[in-house]
């Protein structure tokens, strides 16, 4: 997904704050089943180090434990984060 900054900002101040890891915050959107990770780099208005294979290296594994990154969240041509099916019923990020 190709969003610009002011697009994703609003975005997220829509969606419901899931919670923060060593990576960056999580929110969902409960109506499409959907988390958005946003990697602390975006906050921090630094590059992230990621890349688009990186981030969807795995996604065509399908397992009951884990689910793995959907789409990749691009903002100016840098990865800034991430989405992910949501495990209904529980908030992790």
């Amino acid at each position: 997904m190709q969003i610009s900054r002011r697009q994703l900002d609003k975005l997220l101040y829509k969606l419901s704050y899931l919670g923060a890891g060593s990576q960056g915050s999580c929110y969902v959107d409960k109506s499409n089943d959907l988390v958005y990770k946003v990697f602390h780099t975006y906050t921090e208005k630094e590059n992230s180090m990621y890349t688009m294979g990186d981030i969807l290296k795995f996604s065509d594994v399908v397992n009951d434990t884990y689910k793995f990154p959907k789409d990749v969240i691009m903002v100016d041509g840098i990865v800034e984060g991430y989405t992910l099916e949501y495990f209904k019923g529980h908030d992790l990020c």
